[in-house]
């Protein structure tokens, strides 16, 4: 018998605002009013936007009052013209100096505050106060965001230099002495540091600065750079943490922080889910995530707005004038991730330049977006499928100390970015859009329901042992766990003193190439197989606890299982290639999703929604079933990026979902539909492909562009009969 659906809904939130309500769109405007071209005005009026203000608000010397003549002149401006705002509080202030920051070459910084300054923590600190005392009640503003002292508004750049150059500015004295002070509360004496680091030290100020490793091995689990790392981002969650409960005890509207998307680098870094954690329950938090164009990064933040009860989720574009198909991309993944808001960067972008100031294909495909913001209010949706991020696996991995691993096997038409290392297989179609979870929200609960858990590792992961043990448990409760590679598990950290270990009973034998043909376990017999594809297999047969499911022509083992009491944990012999077009790309991109979903059903998953063609299921969209839209009463499912593979396919809804339903198709331009013998048939033709950045300038816009999307309504239990073929 088919199950009832497993989606559960989780929190109530407005996906699209009412006019009435929250605008549904934001826009950066990073200039005074007084600034602001009556065109410019025009265009905010029209399209009910909530501007967000960039405004630098200082005093002259510590202790002086500060001057907010410019926001008063600014609120007043912006209410003139029916405009609420949201302000972020820029903390580059006058009262103290920069103090230099110095990276682990010794180079130094010295454009902003330095984060370890005591004066300029309590200046900040000041500045939010004095904030408090005159606008904590002003209904002009509807948010206020939390900024670091950089160039960005991202909280995972108060240590980063900039976007592209992943140095850890935290080897000056400030630095040292709050590092100091940290392992001084952490061990007993020097005697414990150094047995635990296992390296001489004299003395507590003599106590050497670990330096990230930028050549030889490429696993970096060192006992002190561990402690390291630790530290940073404690002191970065506390610093955040601080002044969002500050604000949040005072403010009237939403707090927020923003988070910068698509890079997960320890250089930067600050873990949001353990800054959310610590924020006031009875404040309004606003989650803001500045870079829309990655599907997996926006489910990974869109889950922590809803684990910590967020207000508002924000979405953002990350700068330029962007065209048609862009931008369609970024309404797909607004609503693939459930977004309230979309913030756009920045209002120059709404005109072109001199001499014409015309304005751009950017603000009239936004002003066709917005009828789509506003069309449903829907409640999230949970998928019994996710996959994990690993915040602390991004500390070990030298030289790069990055963790993209779950963008790199998401979606590749919904992924940030073109370039190589971050190119993506197309794994989440396949599996319903899945959510994207990490290890802290692990601990707090989050597998409970779920069914299926995937740790996509492209090489060493590392967990805090009490995350790993939460995770295996929950697979010997029932759960079905599946890892790529023998270290997807293989160390775990050990607080107090922090220590990656180990875990002996995960050694494998040595990973090769296997050879065809491919013989599979019964229930993978449906699953076909790339002809001639190469794949990683066991050179020699593992431990007998771990069975075979797939195996090649020379019986070594290219998939296998393990039974951990109710559960299962599937491991594949490699890793997931860094890039693409490897050795075994033709079994990374077609046979590994297929897999993945056949794992699923065996876990008992039912899909709300599912594709089919030809009696096997197909992925050629990325598909989501939203819920019932509470304007219209329908089940609302969306789809877009299709990637050509399936030219006729047939939506099977879960069979117990019944009523009114709705389709809407994004970016699918010249699409016809019409019902036969009670069946709707979807036509239309392959999208235009462009990639991110697409025509930054945007001088050759097109008149009366327009994002192209397509609804079809019919009713459930009805399958729904769509043919994606090329219109003439």
């Amino acid at each position: 018998m088919r199950k009832t659906c497993q989606i559960i809904p989780v929190t109530l939130f407005a996906a699209m605002l009412s006019a009435c309500a929250e605008p549904p769109i934001g826009v950066i405007v990073a200039k005074s009013s007084d600034r602001v071209t009556p065109g410019e005005w025009r265009q905010m009026e029209t399209l009910q936007c909530l501007p967000e203000l960039l405004s630098r608000y200082t005093a002259e010397t510590p202790g002086a009052t500060f001057d907010f003549v410019g926001l008063r002149e600014d609120l007043a401006a912006f209410e003139a013209h029916g405009l609420p705002v949201s302000l972020t509080l820029t903390a580059h202030l006058h009262t103290t100096p920069y103090r230099a920051m110095r990276d682990e070459n010794g180079k130094s910084y010295q454009q902003r505050h330095n984060p370890f300054d005591p004066a300029f923590l309590g200046e900040w600190g000041r500045l939010h106060q004095a904030f408090l005392d005159e606008f904590a009640h002003d209904s002009r503003i509807r948010r206020v965001y939390v900024a670091p002292p950089s160039y960005f508004g991202e909280s995972e750049y108060y240590m980063g230099p900039d976007w592209a150059h992943l140095h850890f500015l935290a080897y000056d004295d400030l630095a040292r002495r709050s590092f100091t002070a940290w392992l001084r509360g952490r061990y007993e004496n020097v005697e414990a540091l150094s047995k635990a680091w296992g390296i001489p030290v004299a003395a507590w100020d003599a106590v050497p600065l670990p330096k990230p490793r930028r050549d030889g091995p490429s696993v970096h689990a060192a006992p002190d750079w561990l402690d390291f790392m630790t530290w940073r981002t404690d002191h970065l969650t506390d610093m955040i943490a601080t002044e969002m409960a500050r604000l949040a005890a005072g403010f009237h509207g939403e707090v927020g922080m923003k988070a910068a998307v698509g890079d997960f680098s320890a250089a930067h870094g600050v873990n949001t889910a353990d800054i959310l954690a610590r924020f006031p329950k009875e404040g309004r938090l606003a989650l803001h995530a500045t870079n829309g164009h990655s599907l997996s990064d926006l489910k990974y933040f869109s889950a922590i707005a809803d684990h910590y009860g967020a207000a508002s989720f924000i979405i953002e574009n990350d700068g330029n004038r962007f065209t048609r198909t862009e931008l369609a991309r970024l309404l797909l993944n607004y609503l693939l991730a459930g977004a309230d808001t979309f913030n756009f960067a920045h209002l120059g972008h709404f005109t072109l330049g001199p001499p014409t100031r015309s304005t751009s294909e950017t603000y009239r495909v936004l002003r066709s977006l917005r009828p789509w913001l506003t069309r449903y209010d829907l409640t999230r949706q949970r998928n019994p499928v996710a996959f994990l991020h690993g915040n602390a696996t991004a500390w070990v991995r030298a030289p790069g100390y990055r963790n993209r691993d779950v963008s790199r096997a998401y979606d590749a038409a919904l992924a940030n970015g073109a370039g190589p290392e971050v190119r993506a297989y197309s794994w989440a179609r396949w599996l319903g859009v899945p959510d994207v979870t990490c290890e802290r929200r692990v601990l707090e609960g989050d597998l409970a329901g779920r069914r299926m858990l995937i740790i996509p590792n492209s090489s060493v992961t590392v967990l805090p042992a009490a995350v790993r043990d939460r995770i295996l448990a929950w697979v010997a409760d029932g759960g079905t766990l599946v890892l790529f590679g023998a270290d997807s598990l293989g160390r775990v950290l050990v607080e107090k003193p922090t220590r990656c270990l180990p875990v002996e009973s995960w050694v494998f034998p040595e990973v090769v190439q296997g050879a065809v043909p491919l013989t599979t376990a019964p229930w993978l017999r449906h699953v076909p197989f790339p002809k001639n594809a190469s794949f990683p297999v066991f050179r020699d047969a593992p431990d007998p606890a771990w069975r075979p499911v797939l195996t090649d022509g020379k019986g070594r083992s290219a998939l296998v299982s393990c039974a951990v009491g109710a559960g299962v944990v599937y491991l594949f012999p490699g890793v997931i290639p860094e890039l693409r077009d490897g050795p075994y790309e033709a079994f990374y991109a077609r046979a590994v999703p297929r897999l993945l979903y056949a794992m699923a059903k065996k876990a008992g998953v039912d899909f709300a929604v599912e594709m089919v063609s030809g009696g096997r299921p197909v992925a050629p969209l990325a598909l989501s079933y939203l819920g019932v839209d509470g304007k219209s009463g329908r089940h609302i499912f969306v789809g877009g990026a299709y990637d050509g593979s399936t030219s006729r396919m047939t939506l099977v809804p879960d069979a117990g979902l019944s009523g009114p339903a709705e389709l809407l198709l994004v970016d699918e331009p010249r699409v016809a539909a019409r019902a036969e013998r009670g069946k709707t048939t979807v036509t239309c033709n392959r999208p235009v492909t462009g990639t991110v950045y697409e025509d930054p300038t945007n001088t050759e816009a097109r008149l009366g562009a327009y994002i192209p999307c397509t609804t079809v309504t019919f009713v459930l239990p009805n399958r729904l009969e769509v043919a994606l073929v090329p219109s003439l």
